[in-house]
C-alpha cells in the first residue's frame, strides 16, 4: 500500500507491504476466488496527519497455477506436477475528500459565472400566486465532484418564540443530479401562506454534504386592516370629554391604539419571529440565510401584528377638523409601531382642531391611513353680571335674616370653545365661605337659565 501526501502528491509517505495469509489457498490448494482481508497498522503510516486529497494506492498480486496428479505406470506411483503460473498485479487508487462541496462565491480558488447563485427563491415576500422558480449553480467540489442536489421546502413553526423548521420536508423534495450545467432550476408550489425553509443539499460523491438555506414568506391572501375595538385615543386628552378636548397648547399629544393596525395573517401568528438553526444538520452561516440584513433577516423582525413601519402627520384647521384631509407631505416616523403611547408634537391654539393622521405599512408593503380628532381649550369658563334678586326685584343690602327668603343669585356664564360642563356655587357671610349654602347645577341644554338658592 502507497500512501502520497497532499503537499507533495509526488512523493511516498510510506510504502508496506503486507502477506495474505491464508490456509485455504496455496498452489496445492488452488481456488477461483480467494478473499484477503488485510489491516494498515500505526506503523504502517507512520505519524502521517490525514489531509484532504491525499491519495492512497493498493496494488494485489496474485499468481495463478495449480497441479495435475499423473500416474506414473513405471513406477506404479502417483506423481504431482505443479504448473509454472503468471503474476497478475491489480492495483487500486483511492483519494481522500474531507471537505463539503463549496461555491464560487466563498471559494477563492474559483469564479462564478452569470447567474451562478448560491440558492435564489426570489424575493423574501413572495405574493406570486402561481408556481415560482427557485435556482442555483456555481457549486463545486474536489478531489470527488458533486452527485446530486436535493432541494427540501419546510414550513416553519413557531416554537417558544422562534421558528423552527418541522420534522419532514411539507413539500416534496426534488432531486437533480450533476451533469455539469452552469446553473439549475426547480419549479415549486407551495400550498398555503406561511413562512417557508428552502433548504438545497449539496452532494459529493464521497458522502459530504453542503448545506445552503433561504426563507420565504409567502401571502397572497392577507390584507392590512384597522380593528374597532381597538380604537386610537389622544390619551392625555381629557378623560371627562371622552378624549376629545384638550386643555393645553404647550405639550405633545399622547395617542395610543395598540392592536388597531394588524395584517390578517400575522394578527395571531409572528410570522416575522427569529429563525433557528436547522435541526437536520448544521448550515455554514455563508450559506444560511441573511442574519441580519435584507427584508426578511433571520434574527427577525419587530413588527406589531404585521405592522413593521408607523408614522403620523399632524393637520390643524378652525372648522372642527371637516378640512383636514390626508396630507401628502409632513410624515414622521415613530419608533412605537405597537401604538403604545405616540407622542405627537402639535403646535395649536385654543379653538383650534387638530386631527391626527397614522400611515401604516405592513411586511407587504400594504399601506393603511386612519386618524384621530381633538379639539383645543385651554382657556376656562367666563362668568359674569353677578346679582341677587329678593322676592324678584334685584336687592345687594340684606336687612335680617327673613331678607334670605327666596333670594336668588343671577348669573351669566358661558364657554366659547368646549362649552360648559357644570356650575358650582358657595354662598356665605365673608369672602371665600359657604355657611348660607352651596351646590351644583348641571348643564343640559345650550341657553340654559338656572336658578338656585331656595
Amino acid at each position: 500500500m502507497t500512501l502520497l501526501s497532499l503537499l507533495d502528491p509526488l512523493s511516498v509517505v510510506s510504502a508496506t507491504q503486507h502477506e495474505c495469509n491464508t490456509t485455504t489457498v496455496s498452489r496445492n490448494a488452488p481456488t477461483s476466488l480467494a478473499a484477503c482481508h488485510v489491516r494498515a497498522r500505526g506503523g504502517d503510516i507512520g505519524q502521517h496527519t490525514f489531509l484532504h486529497g491525499d491519495t492512497f494506492t493498493v496494488s494485489a498480486t496474485a499468481e495463478n497455477g495449480g497441479f495435475l496428479d499423473i500416474f506414473n505406470l513405471d513406477s506404479n506411483l502417483v506423481e504431482r506436477e505443479y504448473y509454472v503460473g503468471v503474476a497478475y498485479v491489480g492495483v487500486s487508487e483511492y483519494t481522500l475528500d474531507l471537505l463539503n462541496p463549496t461555491h464560487c462565491e466563498i471559494d477563492p480558488d474559483r469564479i462564478c459565472l452569470i447567474n451562478q447563485p448560491i440558492l435564489n427563491t426570489g424575493s423574501a415576500f413572495s405574493q406570486e400566486e402561481t408556481n415560482f422558480t427557485v435556482t442555483w449553480g456555481g457549486w463545486g467540489d474536489m478531489p470527488s465532484g458533486i452527485t446530486h442536489y436535493r432541494l427540501e421546502v419546510y414550513l416553519l413553526l413557531e416554537v417558544g418564540g422562534v421558528l423552527m423548521e418541522r420534522t419532514h420536508p411539507l413539500v416534496a423534495a426534488y432531486s437533480q443530479p450533476s451533469n455539469s450545467a452552469p446553473s439549475y432550476r426547480q419549479v415549486v408550489a407551495l400550498p398555503s401562506d406561511g413562512p417557508y425553509s428552502f433548504l438545497l443539499h449539496i452532494h459529493d460523491t464521497a458522502g459530504n454534504v453542503q448545506r445552503a438555506r433561504r426563507l420565504v414568506l409567502y401571502d397572497i391572501n392577507s390584507t392590512l386592516e384597522t380593528d374597532p375595538a381597538h380604537p386610537l385615543v389622544v390619551t392625555s386628552a381629557v378623560a371627562a370629554s371622552q378624549h376629545q378636548w384638550v386643555n393645553n397648547t404647550v405639550l405633545p399629544l399622547t395617542v395610543s391604539g395598540r392592536g388597531h393596525f394588524f395584517n390578517t395573517n400575522l394578527r395571531d401568528s409572528n410570522w416575522l419571529a427569529p429563525v433557528g438553526d436547522f435541526v437536520g444538520g448544521g448550515t455554514l452561516p455563508e450559506y444560511d440565510h441573511p442574519l441580519t440584513t435584507g427584508e426578511y433577516p433571520r434574527n427577525g423582525t419587530q413588527n406589531a401584528q404585521g405592522v413593521i413601519t408607523l408614522e403620523y402627520a399632524v393637520v390643524v384647521d378652525t372648522e372642527g377638523g371637516a378640512s383636514m384631509t390626508r396630507p401628502l407631505v409632513g410624515w414622521t416616523y415613530t419608533d412605537d409601531i405597537f401604538l403604545d403611547d405616540v407622542s405627537v408634537p402639535a403646535t395649536r391654539a385654543d379653538g383650534l382642531s387638530v386631527r391626527v393622521w397614522f400611515r401604516a405599512r405592513d411586511f407587504k408593503g400594504n399601506t393603511l391611513y386612519d386618524s384621530i380628532v381633538v379639539h383645543v381649550d385651554s382657556s376656562p369658563p367666563t362668568a359674569h353680571s353677578l346679582s341677587l334678586q329678593h322676592a324678584g326685584t334685584p336687592q345687594l343690602a340684606l336687612l335680617g335674616s327673613r331678607s334670605l327668603t327666596d333670594l336668588t343669585a343671577v348669573f351669566q356664564a358661558y364657554d366659547e370653545h368646549s362649552g360648559l360642563h357644570s356650575i358650582e356655587w358657595t354662598l356665605g357671610t365673608d369672602p371665600g365661605s359657604s355657611n348660607v349654602g352651596q351646590g351644583a347645577l348641571p348643564i343640559t341644554t345650550a341657553n340654559q337659565v338656572c336658578t338656585t338658592l331656595p
